[in-house]
Parts: structure tokens; C-alpha cells; sequence
């Protein structure tokens, strides 16, 4: 922040929100009616896609937020038997769409090269940037799946069509959510059901961070549920200096 008044501050805050938007592809930064599809406005009810998760009162998703992960299964799909019983889990079943936080958003950006590397105090003034990157993707997509029609209308042959078009078009934007897909697929932030749907072993209990990975701990200790070892087991004398099993 160096010297500058906390005026300064806001008017470099506003003005690199604004930049960090146009680097992701969001050349209109307005909250209100940027989600519009064509033949349509502003859907009312999407003023509450703040939070991850349920968003109404009935307990169903915005329209933003179902419309995003359509998106994302087109990246990543899930799969199904003929049954209609889920066989492989897809992006958005691994938490992509939590991928979409400004946090993530943010950082995400940063690695693929669309903007610098910002300080904090930057990084923390821009919490609403999430919620107008989600309604820019979601007009996006809408706009481009013809009049009257929105993106959750089409087939999935269509989507994918759309989507093709979106990189082509406005790849800074689709090129977060791929991104997003993929940290979120092999990255296992939040599940390892990605990495168990590409031959990895699957984790003992992911949610409370307790692993099997981590092997040698040292002597015959294979006990299950335990964090990996981050420096309290000593396996110096069981691997060697790139850190393989000796």
C-alpha cells in the first residue's frame, strides 16, 4: 500500500478491478443485467447466486449457478449407465464451481498469465468480482444459444457447439473455467474423485485431511487414517535423495 490514503487505494482498487474483469474476458463490469439471455433480462431471483449452494428459499440453484455447471459438464462430464445411475464423475462433482471464488478466480489468472501477480490488499477489495464473472459467463453462454433461447435449453450436442464457439471467441473467459475444471479434477481440493477416476488410489477419509498416502513412516507403521507426514515421521533412512523407497 506504501504511502497512498485510502482513497488512493479505492480508486487503484476500482481501477484494477475493471482490468482484472477485461483480462478475463468481462467487458461489461455491471452486476445488473449482465446475466441476460437473448430475448430476456434480468431474472429477479438471481440476485440471491451470492453464496455455494443452494440459493433459494425452495432449495434449488440459481439459474447462474446451474447454468455455469452445464458448462462445466460439458467440460468434464459425468457419466451414466443406461439406467440413469452415475458411472464417472465429472468436473462439477469434484468442486469446480467452487473453483469460481474470487480467490480461485484470481489465482487462476495469475498462473495462466492473464494478469500480474496482485498484492493482498488488492486481492481482498475485490470480493464481488466472482459474482460479475459469473453472470458475464452466463450471458455469454445465453447470448450465443439463439433468440428466445437460453443455454440450459439446448441439447447437449448444442452446448458443446456453443462452447466451441466461446473459446473461439471469448477464450480468456472459457479458459478460467477449464482451468477451474481441471484444478478442481486432478488437483483434488476438495475430493479425490477425480483422481480415483484416472487409476489413483482412493483416500481413506478426505474430508477430515487423513490419508493412507505418505508410505514408509517409518519401521512397519502402515496404520490407516492418519495425516500424511509433513516433517513428525522421520523417513530419512527409507528413501533416498530424490525421494523414492530405498
Amino acid at each position: 500500500m506504501g504511502d497512498m490514503s485510502s482513497e488512493e487505494q479505492s480508486e487503484v482498487s476500482r481501477r484494477l478491478f475493471i482490468q482484472v474483469l477485461s483480462a478475463m474476458g468481462v467487458t461489461a463490469p455491471l452486476p445488473l443485467g449482465i446475466g441476460c439471455a437473448a430475448g430476456g433480462g434480468f431474472d429477479p431471483e438471481d440476485v440471491e447466486d451470492e453464496g455455494w449452494g443452494p440459493s433459494k428459499a425452495d432449495g434449488q440453484e440459481s439459474r447462474t449457478t446451474r447454468t455455469i455447471k452445464a458448462l462445466m459438464n460439458v467440460m468434464i462430464p459425468a457419466e451414466y449407465d443406461a439406467y440413469g445411475a452415475m458411472v464417472s464423475v465429472g468436473a462439477v462433482e469434484a468442486g469446480a464451481y467452487d473453483q469460481l471464488q474470487t480467490v480461485h478466480l484470481i489465482h487462476l489468472a495469475e498462473t495462466l498469465g492473464f494478469i500480474p501477480d496482485l498484492p493482498e490488499w488488492i486481492v481482498s477489495s475485490m470480493s464481488v468480482l466472482d459474482f460479475v464473472y459469473r453472470r458475464a459467463l452466463r450471458g455469454d453462454l445465453d447470448s450465443r444459444a439463439g433468440w428466445g433461447r437460453s443455454f440450459l435449453d439446448l441439447t447437449d450436442e448444442e452446448k458443446v457447439a456453443v462452447v466451441d464457439e466461446g473459446f473461439r471467441e471469448n477464450e480468456a473467459m472459457y479458459e478460467l473455467v477449464r482451468a477451474g475444471c481441471m484444478v478442481a479434477y486432478l488437483g483434488a481440493p476438495y475430493t479425490d474423485a477425480g483422481l480415483v477416476e484416472i487409476g489413483m488410489p482412493p483416500y481413506e477419509d478426505f474430508d477430515d485431511d487423513l490419508a493412507v498416502s505418505g508410505y514408509p513412516r517409518g519401521g512397519d507403521d502402515y496404520t490407516y487414517n492418519r495425516v500424511p507426514p509433513v516433517g513428525g515421521d522421520d523417513i530419512s533412512n527409507l528413501i533416498d535423495a530424490y525421494g523414492d523407497p530405498v
